[in-house]
């Protein structure tokens, strides 16, 4: 017999060793398929990547600046689109009635090749209004000049013609920030070529654009509702109970298994995941990633993911893979970033061995291990328990250990590992058998959890005495007062909320220090003290219904909104050192409030901050030129805005900051300066663009050193214990929080 369970033991190893010794990706090939086309989004199926899309294992980084400056001579759109040989783009434009819309002056034009239009199905539209409503959804009224675009940190969106925004998305090499060489995509759609006309910009693009793409409702949850294929994730969500929520976390990519994923699981795991929650948020986490990776910017190499692990991404010629699983329809984009379709379900590397290796201990012990047992005990038919309960997917080494430590340490309690009734399919068997069948998934638990271990010093630590065990965790209000936090703790009694923050929820708390409820000002203070409803209304503010984990932070690809317990958004910002991609060492705010510390409750997580956040802050409709209309120090900058006619739009360009000029720094421009400005639009707007600049820079995520603003221009920030200098100005006043991003008060108009 033991030679045997000896022969089966080695089989497990060498089984799983060959499983788990292959580089998720490596070898593989896909087709994702054709380009977008302007139509309701169908099945993965019938999303196909052109060939050649992936020429290499990185993706060309394109110059926006491949045409020279325009001459005098330049031709207008529709000269240089026919120069260009976009003729398919002209005739629809002629037959939508938008050719004089191309003469106007001031234009942006997104225009497809004609490859490329006739692979949508737009020659196809007969009806002159809905073609209408896709070509202009390709306009913009306004130039959108390529250094503008080289100055996007990450993102930007800008309204069209249509009414709907479009998504500019910049994908950088990796450690290279603002840089001249880049991948730009509209929503997905690579940027080939940049033609200055004299009325306007060109740039050419490699499919046709959907206007449903990010219309208001085409959220995350619609664009997987809306496609069969998907029936069972949407399911997990609606277990979950996020579906009303998920739309405000963004932006994001997530990587979507089809159904044919779920079903491919080793028979009774699709049911046990769809039976635990926990596990089911893991997954989730597991297949997604903060920030907008459209097709064209996903390089090779690590991705992190909201679990707190990495997947990895291999491009090559053949296509696309994320960890095991192939990526076989590309570029869903909704609302809140973009979904990839895949073919295999990725299990959570976190915590857990891998899904194969769980699976061939399972079906190795029931080859080997079942007849050798069964000849001993015919009749108790051999099953491991961990693969009929709600972890049977992703069994831990920590929980083999759980469950076979009775055995080896009889002090242990029986109740952590005895025969549960009420778990339907679970039999009892002899502790011998159970003993053996953990035993050898506990070796490969061992065998393939662990790191490995490289020098005789890490295999001696083994051997080491246990440490002694940490005191249990205190509930959120007892961490609270233990770390000193006593305002918050004294406002959270006031507010009848000390008992939900002392149950068994799971909440995460930004608390202000004692420090930052003292810099309130005295008069505002006292009249929330005095208002239950809105010290109530503040507190939940900081609350959030849920346990963001530290190790979601890092993962953070720029920014991330989420919802707190009162219902409005928040803001947390992640800044990095220069040239450093997810780096753990980072400076993180919370709608500009810095994060100085951690700490850990029994129910939940708090991060402590050092400011008190407003409700009012991302508050639908509190957006820029409101800040600034609403303050009556802006009146100029705000009549600058009236003048221009971009009030109506503005709120729909972010992120974004800006660099606000008092009316007293307005007043102290040279004599005819500000008359001059009023005279002229086109200085009026290159002086709002070289005050703006993308992206949301909080004061405590500036650093010296040059920023580039929409204008094309640079300016030279200077961080010290003095203040912020942005150029000749100084910041007076840091972090006014709006919808789009966030506006610093300076007290001088920058000089260029």
């Amino acid at each position: 017999m033991k030679f045997l369970l000896l022969i089966a033991s080695v089989s497990v190893v060498v089984l799983a060793s060959s499983i788990d010794a292959y580089t998720p990706g490596q070898g593989r090939t896909y087709y994702s398929g054709e380009p977008r086309r302007a139509q309701p989004h169908p099945t993965p199926a019938t999303y196909r990547t052109p060939p050649g899309q992936y020429s290499q294992q990185q993706p060309s980084y394109r110059s926006l600046e491949q045409t020279p400056a325009p001459a005098s001579t330049a031709g207008d759109i529709t000269s240089l689109l026919r120069e260009n040989g976009l003729t398919s783009v002209l005739d629809l434009m002629a037959k939508a009635g938008l050719s004089e819309t191309l003469a106007g002056p001031e234009l942006t034009i997104w225009a497809p090749t004609n490859e490329a239009i006739a692979a949508s199905d737009l020659k196809s539209i007969y009806d002159v209004n809905q073609l209408k409503n896709v070509l202009s959804y390709h306009l913009v009224s306004f130039k959108n000049d390529p250094k503008e675009i080289s100055s996007i940190q990450y993102e930007l969106s800008v309204p069209t013609l249509q009414g709907e925004v479009v998504r500019i998305s910049v994908y950088r090499k990796k450690g290279v920030s603002f840089a001249v060489g880049e991948s730009v995509t509209i929503n997905g759609a690579l940027v080939l070529k940049v033609v200055r006309a004299s009325n306007g910009i060109i740039y050419i693009i490699d499919r046709v654009l959907d206007p449903k793409d990010l219309a208001f409702k085409n959220t995350q949850m619609e664009v997987l509702r809306n496609n069969k294929e998907f029936s069972i994730i949407y399911k997990m969500f609606e277990d979950l109970g996020i579906t009303l929520i998920s739309d405000k976390y963004r932006p994001k990519t997530f990587f979507a298994p089809t159904n044919a994923a779920f079903e491919a699981l080793p028979a009774g795991v699709l049911d046990a995941l769809l039976a635990s929650q926990d596990e089911i948020g893991k997954l989730i986490n597991t297949h997604t990633a903060s920030g907008t990776y459209y097709s064209r910017g996903l390089v090779s190499g690590p991705i992190p993911v909201f679990s707190g692990s990495n997947l990895e991404i291999v491009v090559s010629p053949n296509g696309a893979t994320v960890d095991n699983a192939k990526i076989i329809g590309v570029d869903l984009t909704n609302t809140e970033g973009v979904v990839h379709v895949i073919d295999a379900v990725i299990p959570n590397k976190q915590e857990t061995l891998s899904l194969c290796t769980a699976t061939c201990a399972i079906n190795v012990a029931n080859k080997f291990i079942d007849p050798v047992l069964d000849a001993f005990f015919p009749t108790s038919p051999i099953q491991l328990p961990i693969i009929v309960t709600n972890r049977m997917l992703y069994p831990t080494s920590k929980h083999l250990v759980v469950a076979i430590s009775p055995y080896l340490h009889p002090l242990i309690p029986e109740k952590e590992y005895q025969y549960h009734p009420e778990i339907k399919g679970q039999k009892h068997f002899p502790k011998m058998k159970f003993l053996l069948v953990l035993a050898f998934t506990t070796i490969l638990a061992s065998t393939f959890a662990s790191a490995p271990r490289k020098n005789p010093q890490q295999v001696n630590k083994s051997l080491e005495p246990l440490p002694k065990i940490a005191p249990p965790l205190g509930k959120i209000p007892t961490v609270l007062q233990d770390n000193g936090l006593t305002t918050l703790v004294d406002l959270v009694i006031k507010a009848g909320l000390a008992e939900t923050l002392s149950g068994e929820g799971t909440f995460t708390v930004w608390a202000p220090t004692n420090e930052a409820f003292a810099a309130i000002d005295p008069t505002t203070l006292k009249a929330i003290l005095n208002d239950a409803s809105l010290l109530k209304d503040i507190l939940t503010y900081h609350l959030v219904p849920f346990k963001i984990s530290s190790t979601l932070i890092p993962s953070i690809h720029i920014e991330l909104t989420l919802p707190s317990v009162q219902g409005e958004l928040f803001r947390i910002n992640v800044y990095r050192k220069k040239g450093t991609s997810f780096a753990s060492e980072a400076v993180v705010t919370v709608n500009g409030g810095l994060v100085i510390k951690i700490l850990q409750a029994s129910n939940g997580v708090i991060y402590v901050i050092d400011r008190v956040l407003s409700p009012k802050d991302l508050k639908l409709g509190n957006t820029q030129i409101e800040i600034l209309r609403n303050n009556g120090d802006f009146t100029i900058l705000v009549k600058m805005f009236d003048t221009l006619g971009i009030t109506k739009v503005s709120d729909k360009i972010f992120p974004k900051t800006l660099f606000a000029p008092t009316d007293a720094a307005f007043q102290a421009l040279p004599a005819g300066a500000l008359e001059a400005l009023f005279a002229n639009r086109a200085a009026m707007g290159k002086l709002i663009n070289q005050h703006t600049l993308s992206g949301t820079w909080y004061s405590n995520g500036l650093v010296s050193g040059p920023l580039p603003l929409f204008s094309g221009d640079t300016v030279d920030v200077d961080v010290s214990a003095r203040g912020i200098r942005v150029g000749n100005a100084n910041v007076i006043g840091a972090d006014l929080t709006e919808t789009e991003g966030v506006v610093h008060v300076i007290d001088a108009v920058i000089q260029l």
